[in-house]
C-alpha cells in the first residue's frame, strides 16, 4: 500500500479523460516508483503513465518529482516511465494476441449463426476510453444464449480449443461459463471464457442474473461476426462484473463504470437500464458502482451522480458503504478486507428491495 502522500498523487491522475490538479508537493523517487507499481495493481497503469506525461510536458519534471536536493529527480521519473512503458508493451502484446483470437471466434460464429457478444476486455477498451490503449486486458470473454451452447462448443472444438474445467468449484451446480484453452500450436494465447450468464456464482445469481437475452444490442455490428452491446448494456456489464466478479477490489473497474456513465460509447438507454437493473436484479450492484465513482472521481464523478438520481436508484445501504469504503477498494487482500468483501458478497444474493424509479423493487 503506498503512502497517503502517493495515494492523492494516484487520485490526481485515476481519469481517464486527463489529470486533476495534483498535490502540491512533487513526488519522491521511491513514492513515483510505488504510484506505477501500485497503479500496474490496479489495471490503470496506462491511464497513470498518460497522466504522467501530460503533466510533466505541460509543467515540468519538477511538478512531477521532488528534485531539491536529489539531482537523480529526473532520472527516476524517466526510470518509473520507463518500466511503465516495458510492462505496457507486454500487456499490449497479450491483447493483440486476444484480439487475433477474437477475430477467429467471430468470424467462426457467424458462419454458423451463433449470436454471440464480447464481454469487457477490448469490447470495453474500444469503446469507452479515447484510445484503446489506455485499457488493458489479458483474455477473453464472449457471451451466447443458453439455447446456442451447442453451437458454440462446436465452434470452439473446431478452432481446436479444449475445454477445461475451473479449478476450486465450491459447488456443484451450473457456474454459468465455459473455459476454452487454445491447442499448444496457439502458445501464448488466452483462455476463452464462454458465458451463459455474467454472474458465474449459483449461489450468487439468487439475487442477481444477467444472461444474453438481458443485454441490449445494437443493430449494427461493431466487430464482425458478435452482435453490439448498446452503450447501455456496457454499463449494466460494468457494474455487474464489477460488484458480482471482484466486489470492487481494483480502479479499473471504477474507470469502466465512469467511462459508460459519461456516455463514452454513446447515449444511455435509461427506460432500458431501469428495467434491466429491475429484471436482473443488479441494482445494489448499479448503485454501489456509481457511488463509489462519485468518491473516487469528486467533481468529474458528477456524471455517475446524476445518473444515479435519473434512474431512481436509492443510495446504497449503510451496511454496504460501511463495507465497501474506498479503503477498502485500494486495500491490500488483509484477511479482513477480504471479509469485508465477503459480507458485501452474500448481501448481493438476497433479492434486492431497492428503489428503482420511483418504485420498490
Amino acid at each position: 500500500m503506498p503512502s497517503i502522500h502517493t495515494t492523492r498523487w494516484l487520485g490526481a491522475l485515476l481519469d481517464p479523460a486527463g489529470p486533476n490538479e495534483p498535490p502540491r508537493r512533487p513526488l519522491t523517487a521511491a513514492g513515483i516508483e510505488s504510484l506505477c507499481r501500485f497503479a500496474d495493481a490496479h489495471s490503470i497503469l496506462p491511464v497513470v503513465t498518460a497522466n504522467l506525461h501530460r503533466l510533466a510536458d505541460a509543467a515540468g519534471a519538477r511538478r512531477v518529482i521532488k528534485t531539491n536536493g536529489n539531482p537523480q529527480g529526473p532520472d527516476a521519473l524517466t526510470a518509473a516511465l520507463e518500466w511503465a512503458r516495458r510492462r505496457l508493451a507486454e500487456r499490449t502484446a497479450l491483447a493483440l494476441m486476444v484480439r487475433r483470437q477474437l477475430d477467429r471466434i467471430a468470424t467462426a460464429a457467424a458462419r454458423r449463426g451463433v449470436p454471440m457478444a464480447q464481454l469487457k476486455g477490448g469490447e470495453f477498451a474500444d469503446r469507452l476510453y479515447d484510445s484503446p490503449s489506455l485499457r488493458t486486458f489479458s483474455d477473453l470473454d464472449l457471451i451466447v444464449s443458453t439455447d446456442a451452447l451447442d453451437q458454440t462448443e462446436a465452434v470452439m472444438s473446431d478452432l481446436g480449443y479444449t475445454a477445461v474445467s475451473l479449478p476450486n468449484l465450491k459447488h456443484d451446480g451450473d457456474y454459468g461459463e465455459r473455459c476454452w484453452r487454445p491447442a499448444e500450436s496457439d502458445g501464448g494465447s488466452a483462455t476463452v471464457e464462454v458465458h451463459w450468464n455474467l454472474v458465474n456464482s449459483p449461489a450468487l445469481r439468487t439475487g442477481v442474473s444477467v444472461q444474453y437475452e438481458d443485454l441490449q444490442f445494437d443493430g449494427d455490428g461493431h466487430t464482425s461476426g458478435l452482435n453490439t452491446t448498446t452503450p447501455a448494456s456496457l454499463l449494466l456489464v460494468a457494474a455487474v462484473h464489477g460488484a458480482t466478479g471482484h466486489q470492487f477490489d481494483r480502479l479499473g473497474l471504477l474507470c469502466d463504470l465512469l467511462c459508460a456513465a459519461r456516455g463514452a460509447a454513446g447515449p444511455l438507454d435509461e427506460d432500458y437500464l431501469k428495467e434491466a437493473i429491475r429484471h436482473t436484479g443488479c441494482a445494489a450492484a448499479m448503485s454501489m458502482g456509481l457511488h463509489l465513482c462519485e468518491r473516487f472521481f469528486g467533481e468529474r464523478g458528477q456524471a455517475c451522480k446524476e445518473l444515479q438520481r435519473r434512474l431512481g436508484l436509492a443510495a446504497p445501504s449503510i451496511a454496504a458503504r460501511l463495507l465497501v469504503t474506498p479503503g477498502v477498494v485500494l486495500g491490500v487482500r488483509t484477511p479482513l478486507v477480504r471479509a469485508r468483501r465477503l459480507a458485501f458478497r452474500q448481501g448481493l444474493k438476497k433479492p434486492q428491495s431497492i428503489r428503482i424509479g420511483g418504485a420498490r423493487t
